[in-house]
């Protein structure tokens, strides 16, 4: 039986039309009537057909798909195949590209960047590849003049100006994503360079290290969550509550440190608690990043290092935790203040911390960016917003209000600008650019939707699932080239 342009059978309990695509026996809720059903004899593939095809589909459909795609009227100029996972790079010189996967009438996969201001291919590598699936995009990024794509099993240093291949690895296990990272690099991959060294998260709960210039593995450790670098410094935790101080190089732990730990200032602030005589004193301390000495310890109550620790004005802030939401506690980390006494502790209160402007809300994560503290909060309540403050007294430069809480892309940090995003999650996005400097909102936008929003060169880079890349004006948002 023909109808809607393709074979069907009758539901046996309505005589609704469904499509005769699934294997004889399969039992499921017919979504006209909603009465379980069996797929009669006869009306399409055998279970044993079935598996074969979809055994096929796995290794063979992305490629068929996109061919079939690429056939259609008016698709011989798309610069990637359509079931590519396309994004925006920068190749190092301060020009930005768009890469993704094209496929050819051979079958063969490549990866392919164009100049979006020409649309002309600027370079292909991985010729002749076979891909199951199109690299994701939490698995391709630029960092330092070079493109790795962590993809089925391999990963892919490509020279970013030219497009050759530089090495090839093999990956332990599929590339995770770390979207926290993506507020300053703007991409979601969990991949690091440090110095000669490339780490890279898997989701085997493993951190391995490579040689850049090489590929070759160096070293492999377990993995707690994302591991913490500046570019120079490595913090590894291999389990709640304990955290490796590790060269990058050996991946050799130089220390242990229990409890939480950041890299600020060009050493590690730390969580500490149970310090002093009697083993009951907790606060901060601060260890030197060349000679690994600690400097030195404050005390202070339910420092919480989670939303991150910034150093900005000269001070360090360290966010402390409460019920009603997070302070701010300052310290010169030059001269931080003298250890108090028993009876001056007593009478003197606790430590003096700076409120936020916003009472009975929680810090999420704070960013210096110039002489300004960038932050992201929210209520107790669960409402976010993003605000631009004077570090050393908390007034507000900018603040964005109570916003959307849907799936946006968030705050994005870049050299002198912040960009931030939200909206509903199955609706419009809004787009806002902010010279933290004053607190002066440059611009904003709205999107049907967005899934990321980065600093690239000197652009704004956007990507939207179905949609051409764009590429913005930061100061302005004016559309300068799609892709």
């Amino acid at each position: 039986m023909l109808a809607l342009g393709f074979a069907t059978f009758p539901c046996p309990a309505c005589g609704g039309a469904l499509p005769a695509t699934m294997p004889a026996g399969l039992r499921f809720a017919c979504p006209l009537c909603g009465r379980q059903i069996i797929v009669p004899e006869g009306v399409g593939p055998t279970a044993a057909q079935a598996q074969q095809y979809q055994a096929w589909a796995m290794v063979h459909g992305t490629t068929q798909a996109a061919l079939n795609d690429a056939r259609a009227p008016g698709a011989a100029a798309r610069p990637f195949a359509s079931t590519s996972n396309s994004v925006w790079i920068d190749d190092g010189s301060g020009r930005v590209l768009a890469l993704g996967a094209q496929v050819s009438e051979s079958r063969g996969w490549c990866m392919r960047a164009i100049d979006p201001t020409t649309q002309a291919v600027r370079w292909e590598a991985l010729q002749g590849s076979h891909f199951e699936f199109c690299p994701e995009t939490h698995a391709i990024c630029a960092r330092g003049g070079r493109v790795y794509i962590g993809h089925e099993g391999q990963l892919y240093a490509i020279e970013a100006q030219s497009g050759r291949v530089l090495w090839k690895s093999r990956l332990s296990a599929r590339m995770t994503s770390d979207p926290d990272a993506a507020r300053l690099v703007g991409d979601e991959a969990n991949l690091r360079e440090i110095g000669p060294v490339i780490l890279v998260g898997t989701e085997n709960d493993r951190v391995t290290a490579y040689d850049r210039e090489s590929g070759a593995a160096l070293w492999q450790r377990p993995v707690y969550s994302k591991p913490k670098t500046d570019g120079s410094l490595l913090l590894v935790n291999e389990s709640a509550g304990k955290c490796h101080w590790v060269d990058p190089r050996t991946g050799e732990a130089k220390r242990a440190f229990c409890g939480d730990a950041r890299i600020v200032a060009g050493g590690i602030a730390l969580a500490v608690d149970d310090r002093g005589p009697e083993q009951d004193e907790s606060g901060v301390a601060f260890v030197d990043g060349k000679t690994g000495a600690e400097r030195w310890f404050v005390r202070v109550g339910d420092v919480d290092l989670d939303p991150g620790c910034v150093c900005v004005g000269g001070e360090l802030l360290v966010p402390i935790q409460a019920d009603m939401g997070h302070s701010l506690f300052p310290i010169d980390p030059h001269r931080p203040p003298e250890p108090k006494g028993f009876f001056a502790r007593l009478f003197s209160g606790g430590p003096t911390t700076r409120a936020l402007p916003w009472a009975k809300h929680h810090l999420e994560a704070m960013f210096s960016l110039g002489d300004a503290l960038v932050v992201a909060v929210r209520s107790l309540q669960g409402v976010p917003r993003f605000a631009v403050l004077d570090p050393k007294t908390l007034a507000v430069r900018h603040d964005s209000g109570e916003i959307g809480d849907g799936v946006a892309p968030g705050l994005r940090i870049g050299s002198k600008l912040i960009a931030y995003s939200f909206g509903e999650s199955n609706g419009p996005k809004t787009l806002r650019m902010v010279d933290p400097a004053n607190g002066r909102q440059l611009w904003e936008r709205t999107f049907d939707d967005l899934d990321e929003v980065a600093f690239r060169g000197t652009v704004l880079a956007l990507r939207t699932s179905g949609a051409p890349l764009q590429l913005l004006e930061p100061t302005t948002g004016r559309t300068l080239a799609s892709c």
